[in-house]
């Protein structure tokens, strides 16, 4: 019976086919450790992603904490929404615009004024 079971293990198609299950088995495996993997690096970055949304959302409840507080309702009744409190007036001034008032300043000539200046003390100290 051993010596009937050497011949049929021995035979070339059972070698063939011994070696093409043996194959397969290798290709299943490889295909099973980049599944494995790429699991691993997805878990991993779900982790990452988790974490942000948690500071996020940490963030997210100092600022509602934050504006229960009074003064902070306060402040945005007052800034934004402009509103005051019973005997209080409030006056909104309009935001003034400097830069151009300050480019016409910067593009004048300094010797323009000296000369203007010093024509001025002539005219006034040689008519007189």
């Amino acid at each position: 019976m051993a010596k009937k079971n050497r011949q049929i293990l021995e035979h070339p198609l059972m070698i063939v086919l011994i070696s093409f299950l043996a194959i397969l088995l290798m290709l299943s495996l490889q295909e099973s450790k980049k599944k494995a993997l790429f699991d691993s690096q997805n878990l991993e970055q779900n982790r990452e992603n988790v974490d942000l949304l948690a500071k996020n959302v940490e963030s997210k409840e100092e600022l509602f904490e934050q504006t229960q507080n009074d003064l902070y309702k306060e402040k945005i009744m007052r800034n934004e929404l402009i509103k005051n409190k019973e005997g209080e007036t409030v006056i909104q001034i309009a935001k003034t615009d400097f830069d151009h008032i300050i480019k016409e300043e910067a593009n004048l000539d300094k010797t323009d004024y000296r000369l203007k200046n010093w024509q001025s003390w002539w005219e006034l100290l040689m008519k007189n």
